[in-house]
């Protein structure tokens, strides 16, 4: 009953997901209203945001939704806006996020950044040992994502904290409108 007329093929599942049907700048502005309707202060939506963007610039796939909770519930911040926050780390954002990590974490531990890869793969321990020949690359996007992280954080917070803040007070006006009119109806009946 509920099933779609014409089923897409595969290729169309797939190109669907990179690019959606109608369109990126819908998919952001659904996301902007999921974050307006949380029940939560903007303060601590805007912060568990940043949280989550934050987080998802470090190299620890997998384990960034759990982090972001986890800093979000620190700082008494919003844990579904963490969660929605780590989104911005995608298939599609890795690679440039990845690269400019570890090339901040190069630039700020002072060594050669495409000396550590050549040293690994001559090496021919990546099968072998992996932490010790991914360990020192791990330690430089780690430092780059913090680096980056910090930056990110308010970048992200102040911005949306705003919108939040303004999309919750016309949220609450236009419920109020809603509320006279069906008074004033009652009242007129």
């Amino acid at each position: 009953m509920f099933k779609r007329r014409d089923n897409p093929g595969t290729w169309s599942k797939v190109s669907n997901w990179f690019w959606p049907r109608p369109g990126w700048r819908r998919a952001f502005r659904y996301f902007g209203h999921r974050l307006g309707r949380l029940q939560d202060t903007p303060y601590r939506i805007a912060a568990g945001l940043a949280c989550g963007i934050a987080v998802s610039l470090t190299p620890f796939i997998g384990l960034h939704v759990i982090i972001a909770i986890a800093i979000a519930f620190a700082i008494r911040s919003n844990l579904i806006a963490a969660a929605l926050g780590t989104l911005f780390g995608n298939p599609l954002t890795f690679p440039l996020i990845w690269a400019l990590s570890y090339q901040m974490g190069s630039l700020i531990m002072g060594t050669e950044a495409t000396g550590a890869l050549k040293e690994i793969i001559s090496s021919g321990n990546i099968f072998t040992r992996p932490f010790d020949a991914f360990g020192p690359i791990l330690i430089q996007m780690t430092i780059g994502a913090i680096f980056f992280g910090v930056l990110a954080w308010p970048l992200a917070y102040y911005p949306v904290k705003r919108l939040v803040a303004r999309m919750q007070k016309e949220r609450a006006e236009r419920i109020k409108k809603r509320q006279r009119d069906a008074h004033k109806e009652s009242g007129a009946k």
